[in-house]
């Protein structure tokens, strides 16, 4: 029950976003490029990093952060692998980023209520993430440019591609297994989802998706667990990493600044780099380790 509501709320912001953007354009109400980065990185600091600052309280009672040498273990793993990411990016940032990409749709494409069919899950992560590409070409090749360089069009161009064949392939397994495709996620939020991708900019489509759809989802998850095993101490941790990260990410743009970099260009490479940086021990922890973790954790509750 505590799942259901977040997914219920999700899906009606999703249709709120759709009908707010709808007006916005009959209006002809723009915000410019600059203004689009800050809206994301203040979203992401705000509703989309809490989500993945869980991972320290799901590792801690799923016993891979129990005491101080495992918790010192855990984090320095975690952190070594976010930095692994940052440093083969400055050598290859085109192949990182396709990387980051596929490793993205799997994980979007996810639902945990159900077991997700794997064909389902991709296909429903490369639509949520190729909509933009279709939608928005351009701005997605001069983002993917920001983020890499000049070369990572051929990426917008391979998520085009895909994009029409796993909307296809949503269609039919819709039609075919009633029952549980459209869980993956559902029939409807995904056609909201590529209506919205066709009125907004890829930058305010990330927003809404990523901060108002994925993040609290995956949060009311791990919710499930924390019932009855000192809330205070789940929120507090959260709100501590949380802040960790978003400062970190400020110190970053900061420095980028100071080093010639762009304002727009430094704040989506804060914000994306950043976030793949962080993508990669979050999802060995929470697609890998989960299913585990969550037996785990509700012996432990049962104790």
């Amino acid at each position: 029950m505590l799942a259901a509501l977040p997914y219920r709320l999700s899906s009606v912001f999703i249709v709120v976003a759709l009908c707010i953007t709808g007006l916005s354009a009959l209006g002809e109400f723009r915000v410019s490029s600059q203004m689009e980065v800050a809206l994301a990185g203040a979203a992401v600091a705000l509703a989309g990093l809490p989500h993945g600052a869980a991972d320290g309280w799901l590792a801690r009672h799923g016993g891979l952060a129990r005491s101080l040498p495992r918790a010192l273990c855990f984090f320095a793993g975690y952190l070594g692998l976010a930095a692994m990411v940052l440093a083969v990016w400055n050598v290859l940032p085109v192949l990182c980023l396709g990387v980051f990409l596929i490793m993205s749709a799997w994980h979007f494409g996810d639902n945990k209520v159900v077991a997700s069919p794997v064909v389902a899950r991709i296909t429903s992560g490369l639509v949520i993430l190729g909509a933009p590409a279709v939608f928005s070409q351009p701005e997605v090749a001069a983002i993917y440019a920001d983020l890499s360089a000049p070369g990572a069009a051929g990426l917008v161009e391979a998520q085009r591609m895909l994009f029409w064949p796993a909307c296809a392939v949503v269609v039919i397994g819709f039609l075919c297994d009633s029952c549980r495709w459209p869980k993956v996620p559902s029939l409807v939020d995904l056609i909201a989802l590529v209506g919205l991708a066709s009125l907004v900019s890829p930058l305010l489509y990330f927003v809404v998706f990523f901060c108002g759809v994925h993040s609290p989802r995956h949060l009311a998850l791990v919710l499930q667990l924390a019932v009855g095993r000192r809330d205070a101490f789940f929120w507090g941790s959260v709100s501590a990493f949380t802040l960790v990260a978003a400062l970190a990410g400020a110190g970053v743009f900061f420095w980028l600044i100071r080093s010639g970099e762009p304002l727009e260009a430094a704040g989506l490479r804060v914000i994306f780099v950043g976030l793949a940086a962080l993508t990669l021990p979050h999802m060995l922890l929470v697609d890998g380790l989960y299913p585990w973790l969550r037996r785990r954790v509700l012996t432990s509750t049962r104790r």
